[in-house]
């Protein structure tokens, strides 16, 4: 494959990638609901950390633990921000 067929590849799964993260974002909103009927709190650390050693268990080298954790906290720290409002 050259560079531009590579490029086009990853431009297809970023695509992806975006299409996941607004599908995420609407079941975070139905989870908003969910935690306000029960009076739960938005940060539920517990959570994140199990969320996060189940897709370490998927982890292909040289994708490492400390990326997926930092590609995560954005994703919780934006979850969490979605439910505040």
């Amino acid at each position: 494959m050259s560079l531009d067929e590579y490029r086009k590849e990853i431009d297809k799964i970023d695509d992806q990638i975006v299409v996941l993260l607004n599908h995420r974002y609407q079941v975070v909103e139905k989870i908003k609901t969910e935690k306000e009927k029960t009076g739960q709190t938005i940060h539920d650390p517990t959570r994140e950390a199990a969320a996060l050693n189940r897709m370490a268990q998927a982890l292909q080298m040289p994708f490492s633990l400390e990326m997926l954790k930092d590609i995560y906290s954005v994703i919780f720290a934006s979850s969490r921000k979605i439910q505040q409002h």
